[in-house]
């Protein structure tokens, strides 16, 4: 998953950010609402979480921004001081999608955004374009009646392009899902995963599917 944390506390944020990292998640961090906003409207985030607990009114209003101005459809998760009704109502209101009460196990927040990215996408762990298939839970990838098999980073960059079908999503967001904040020195390097991933994708079959958009990006052609 890419993850925005949007927290004032450092150590909190940083605590959050290693757990999910280590889980093998991609996450941003963002103290302030201004810095929120605009990661928000640059980055694909498949969920949000919002601390409210440090100060509620200001992470109530974050959330607001974030639903009326940078992610409208994204899931938020609004994290609160007390486990209250009330405090639950005010994040729901905010345009939250579920409310998790501070202190919590690393286990229960992941498990609650896993399971927000699954109600955003209509509770299917399967993405479909053309004759392509690819579960997401098994890693099971298919087009036809023909099994593909991707490395790791493959998997990740297919579920993006998958996602944006059939958008033209850039070499930056690309290499951000695949190396996160620390991107190869070399544009050679993303050249040679696309390479693998058409040849993958691609070369048993008579009609191209990934594209190549000449200075914008890459796409997945969605025509049968």
């Amino acid at each position: 998953m890419l993850i925005l944390v949007i927290d004032r506390n450092d150590a909190v944020a940083a605590a959050m950010g290693d757990f999910l990292e280590h889980a093998g998640d991609l996450v941003d961090f963002a103290a302030d609402g201004t810095t929120a906003l605009r990661l928000a409207q640059t980055h694909p985030y498949d969920v949000i979480v919002v601390d409210a607990a440090e100060s509620a009114l200001e992470g109530l209003r974050v959330t607001r921004r974030l639903r009326a101005q940078g992610a409208a459809d994204t899931p938020i998760l609004v994290l609160t001081a007390r486990n209250s009704l009330q405090s639950k109502l005010d994040g729901f209101a905010a345009g939250g999608d579920d409310c998790l009460a501070k202190p919590f196990d690393s286990l229960e927040l992941r498990a609650r955004l896993q399971a927000l990215v699954r109600r955003a996408i209509g509770g299917c762990q399967v993405l479909r374009v053309a004759d392509l298939v690819l579960d997401i839970a098994s890693a099971d990838v298919r087009r036809g009646e023909v099994r593909i098999k991707l490395t790791p980073i493959g998997l990740r960059m297919l579920e993006l392009l998958m996602r944006r079908a059939p958008d033209v999503v850039s070499r930056q967001e690309i290499e951000r899902v695949v190396w996160g904040d620390q991107p190869p020195d070399s544009a050679a390097a993303l050249r040679v995963q696309v390479h693998g991933l058409r040849l993958a994708l691609d070369r048993p079959f008579a009609r191209a599917q990934l594209q190549t958009v000449a200075g914008r990006g890459y796409r997945l052609a969605n025509d049968a």
